[in-house]
């Protein structure tokens, strides 16, 4: 007599992709003590809605069709913030309405899409840890550091048209490659380190400010 056997059940789910994701944390001090303590990364599969699980929800509707909306509804308020941090002469009366489109998001080189992604905290963070470890490993005076991170904060944005933008720009490159390689906090910092050196190579190949009257034929 042949045993009949069961039928194999795949352990799959159609409406979610599995990724791993990786979770840092911040070096804490105890006030003290002065001892520096860190977690331990947490390394993860967390169950992310699939093309078809997005579909479900479109039909579906309730709550996971609102959670969505407000998910991308928080996505366009990033850009928006992040485009007024960097643009300080956008004002009510002439905000770009008909430029701000989840098109326009969608359509950013990943560097920018990317880098308006990093939460405000971990852009804080890195500063925090920059300004505190560098003067020993460049042995420059901490004001002279401070200097250099304001820089980073503004992701470069006074560099991008400067005429010297190119002497400049692999300098810092060359910081943060320094910051990388000696400090223990810039594994945690991953995404604005990767941000910033991508920004700064992205800068370095645009037109500086000197060439603006001539790009515009006034000359």
């Amino acid at each position: 007599m042949t045993e009949t056997q069961a039928p194999i059940q795949a352990n799959y789910n159609p409406l979610v992709d599995m990724k791993e994701m990786t979770f840092t944390f911040r070096k804490t001090k105890d006030a003290e003590t002065g001892v520096e303590t860190k977690r331990e990364n947490i390394v993860a599969k967390v169950q992310v809605p699939s093309i078809e699980g997005i579909v479900k929800m479109l039909e579906s509707g309730g709550k996971s069709l609102e959670l969505l909306q407000s998910s991308v509804e928080s996505t366009i308020t990033d850009y928006i913030k992040s485009l007024l941090s960097d643009d300080a002469s956008i004002t009510s009366e002439n905000f770009p309405t008909e430029a701000v489109t989840w098109e326009t998001i969608a359509n950013l080189p990943d560097t920018d899409r990317r880098g308006r992604g990093i939460p405000k905290e971990l852009w804080e963070g890195f500063v925090e840890s920059y300004i505190e470890s560098m003067p020993a490993i460049i042995g420059k005076p901490a004001d002279v550091v401070k200097k250099q991170a304001s820089h980073l904060a503004n992701k470069f944005q006074v560099l991008k048209t400067h005429e010297k933008k190119n002497e400049l720009l692999p300098k810092f490159v060359e910081m943060l490659t320094l910051y990388v390689n000696s400090c223990p906090d810039a594994e945690q910092y991953a995404a604005p380190i990767e941000f910033l050196i991508k920004k700064a190579d992205e800068f370095m190949n645009t037109d500086k400010s000197t060439d603006i009257a001539e790009n515009l034929g006034f000359e």
